[in-house]
């Protein structure tokens, strides 16, 4: 067994943005590499499905096929947990918070909003303000060992070669989630076009 391998092992695990792109091939990843204990998989109530509709339907994926061939019973390790980022204390369920607090000892933070277009308010508080409360959880969480954040390269658009090291912002992160709360919707929207332009 590998270092990496060795490293999982046991480990209890939760992944935001499980239902994306990357969080799936993570997930899938985990699962037949890893001798891991549990995942958790945030996942969000959307406009035409409960988060257990979602996770029938994730654990069903065509992703997980080899998985499922080798191991049919590999999504007893993955546990939903219902909850959303963009809402505070993760619109989750005392129970699933101390259990989490309780297990968890990696933390993968792969949610995000990756549409450049979306108004900004939005942005701000899945992709600043969503990471923070996860932090948030982190802190509180009794065995954790990784906080692993993912990230966009877009971020740093301004760069044409950009380096694995912090950038610091010309502004206060907190006084952008100020504005972007009680500026009215056309002073944003101004913002957003001159952002765009650059």
């Amino acid at each position: 067994m590998g270092q990496i391998s060795e490293f999982y092992k046991g480990k209890n695990i939760l992944v935001t943005g499980a239902t994306g792109f990357c969080g799936k091939v993570l997930v899938e990843k985990l699962l037949r590499s890893c001798n891991v204990g549990k995942i958790f998989i945030l996942v969000r109530h959307k406009k035409k499905a409960s988060p257990q509709q979602r996770f029938n339907d994730y654990v069903k994926h065509r992703i997980f096929d080899g998985l499922r061939s080798t191991d049919p019973l590999f999504s007893q390790r993955i546990h939903l947990i219902s909850g959303d980022i963009t809402i505070d204390d993760l619109a989750m369920s005392e129970t699933d918070m101390n259990i989490l607090i309780k297990e968890l000892h990696i933390i993968f933070h792969c949610a995000a909003n990756v549409r450049f277009d979306d108004p900004i308010r939005e942005a701000i508080n899945i992709n600043v303000v969503g990471t923070w409360r996860m932090l948030q959880l982190a802190e509180k969480c009794e065995h954790l060992e990784v906080f692993s954040y993912m990230s966009t390269a877009f971020s740093q658009a301004c760069y044409t070669e950009l380096k694995e090291e912090y950038y610091p912002t010309k502004i206060d992160v907190f006084e952008i989630i100020k504005l972007t709360k009680e500026l009215e919707p056309e002073y944003l929207e101004l913002i957003e076009q001159r952002l765009q332009k650059n």
